[in-house]
């Protein structure tokens, strides 16, 4: 159960330093950097954690969805390791390099990567969703009981909120190589951004996961 409790409080705490990892107009540049460093070791550590997985990828049959969950995977790794190039060229606190720092199609790579690894992020949970909910059912079953009853509304809000969110902002710039920057409403605050991602977070895991249960013709 302490194990259950401590990965969960692991992927919450990499999902939390991700929005706020997003929402650079929020936290500007050097408090970005220590936060993705931060982020980094944390990912590290769910690699360290997850090695089975690298230890089986070429073992057992290859299902079709045990295929995309390594090509998501894989995706994101190289998303990732994009991102940590790219944030070490144009970092100016924790590796003052000086490297094109004024780059604006280096700049473009990272929130391009960034946003695609945000994609992805979304879907990898969205493959794991089912394992997810039952660890918390596992791990705080008193809560999960009580929210059970307004989980799939509250699902279907949150996803509807997010797509709403993922048009205003004008997401596809960022994920097709137009944006070198994130892009906010200025009617909104910057202290929002956060929350505006974690909307669109969560249009990412439901569509994965409701959509991988029509495929499976799982009506549950």
């Amino acid at each position: 159960m302490q194990s259950i409790r401590a990965r969960l409080l692991l992927d919450l705490s990499i999902t939390g330093l991700v929005l706020m990892e997003m929402s650079y107009l929020l936290t500007g540049g050097a408090l970005h950097e220590w936060l993705g460093a931060l982020l980094f070791l944390l990912v590290f550590i769910h690699n360290l954690l997850n090695r089975r997985w690298y230890a089986a990828l070429f073992r057992g049959s290859c299902s079709p969805l045990r295929r995309l969950n390594n090509f998501v995977n894989i995706m994101l790794g190289a998303c990732m390791l994009c991102i940590l190039i790219t944030g070490i060229i144009l970092s100016q606190v924790i590796v003052p390099s000086g490297w094109f720092q004024g780059s604006l199609e280096i700049r473009e790579l990272h929130t391009f990567a960034a946003h695609w690894g945000f994609v992805l992020i979304g879907i990898h949970i969205g493959l794991h969703w089912t394992l997810i909910f039952r660890q918390m059912n596992e791990a705080l079953p008193a809560v999960m009981q009580r929210a059970l009853p307004i989980y799939r509304l509250a699902a279907f809000c949150l996803c509807c909120l997010g797509i709403y969110v993922w048009f205003s902002r004008d997401i596809l710039m960022s994920l097709t190589l137009q944006a070198s920057f994130s892009f906010r409403n200025e009617a909104c605050p910057a202290a929002y951004m956060p929350l505006e991602y974690l909307l669109i977070l969560s249009s990412y895991i439901w569509l994965t996961h409701y959509l991988l249960k029509v495929l499976r013709g799982n009506r549950q």
